[in-house]
């Protein structure tokens, strides 16, 4: 990832979470607890690549995960992480060069589009699933979703691909796949 995009967050880490306020992310947010839910159990362990401020450990209070680990670029983003959820382990790190190897973790995160910012996205797709035992759970922009002016404006390097570069990348290295193409009433406004 790209010191631009480190940059960009560390300046807007401590009014993060106002930014995303709107009936939009709420319902995001849902789809994304009900996914997580039905994947996490609370003796897993977990890795959050691109956890920012820790949305995941919001979305999951009703079932508080074992061992959490997230990892960000953003030195802002991660100290505001550390300030929210103390107990939870926080570091800076880059996607790109994630330093397990060895299934780690039994479930890895690579939630709200934070893959788009990945430099050699089929590499990061074998580096997640070199870290992780069972389950890889990511989320990326539909390519109709992608055009939204509010991303491309205000979140540089953002690399936005077609929906088949997304996908081919998994069957290269996962023996199971399952796709969820959500979309909610607000995305189809």
């Amino acid at each position: 990832m790209n010191e631009e995009v480190s940059t960009y967050y560390d300046t807007v880490a401590d009014r993060y979470s106002e930014g995303y306020l709107r009936p939009i992310d709420a319902e995001e947010d849902r789809l994304t607890t009900t996914v997580l839910m039905e994947h996490i159990r609370e003796d897993d362990f977990v890795l959050d690549v691109g956890c920012g401020t820790g949305l995941v450990l919001d979305l999951m209070a009703e079932r508080p995960l074992g061992y959490y680990v997230g990892l960000d670029s953003s030195q802002g983003m991660v100290d505001a992480a550390r300030n929210t959820h103390i107990g939870h382990q926080f570091m800076i790190g880059d996607m790109d060069e994630l330093p397990w190897t060895d299934n780690d973790f039994d479930v890895v995160l690579c939630l709200n589009a934070v893959a788009m910012y990945a430099e050699d996205y089929p590499a990061l797709i074998s580096a997640l699933r070199a870290s992780c035992r069972r389950t890889v759970i990511m989320s990326v922009p539909l390519p109709r979703h992608a055009s939204r002016a509010a991303y491309t404006a205000e979140s540089p390097g953002k690399h936005y691909r077609p929906l088949a570069d997304l996908i081919e990348p998994f069957a290269e290295h996962f023996e199971s796949v399952q796709f969820s193409f959500y979309s909610s009433w607000l995305h189809d406004r």
